[in-house]
C-alpha cells in the first residue's frame, strides 16, 4: 500500500503459461492469466487529490478485462432478479439451482436475440 499510484510487479511462469500481475490502482488488483499478456503497457488517466488528472501505467489485460467484464455482470443481475426461490437440505443443492438459474438466463439471452426481442 506504501507504493504510488500506479506501481506494479508481475512474474510469468513458461511451464503453465500463466502470469501473475499485481498493481495498484485505488487498490491492489490482482489478476492470474493464462490467455492475455502483461504487455503491452499502456497509459491510463485518474483523477488524483488535487482535482488534476494524472497519467499512470495500465496493462493491455486490465484493460480488456474492464471491457469485456459486462456480460458477466449482466448475467449476475438477471439471475439475482429470477433466482429460484427452492430451498434444500443437501450441499449440492445450491450449486444445482444457481447452474439451472445460468442456464434459463443464457437461454432466454439467446432467445431474445435469436427474434431480436431483446428487453436488456
Amino acid at each position: 500500500m506504501k507504493e504510488f499510484r500506479g506501481a506494479f510487479d508481475y512474474t510469468y511462469n513458461e511451464i503453465n503459461g500463466i502470469f501473475v500481475l499485481v498493481w495498484k490502482d485505488n487498490r491492489i488488483v490482482k489478476m492470474l492469466s493464462n490467455d492475455l499478456d502483461v504487455l503491452p503497457l499502456g497509459r491510463g488517466q485518474r483523477w488524483y487529490r488535487t482535482k488534476k488528472k494524472v497519467s499512470i501505467p495500465k496493462f493491455d489485460a486490465i484493460a480488456n478485462y474492464n471491457k469485456n467484464m459486462g456480460g458477466v455482470d449482466k448475467l449476475d443481475c438477471n439471475i439475482q432478479n429470477y433466482r429460484t426461490k427452492i430451498r434444500g437440505k443437501k450441499w449440492y443443492f445450491p450449486i444445482f439451482t444457481n447452474a439451472v438459474d445460468e442456464a434459463l438466463v443464457n437461454a432466454d439471452t439467446i432467445y431474445c436475440i435469436a427474434n431480436k426481442k431483446c428487453h436488456y
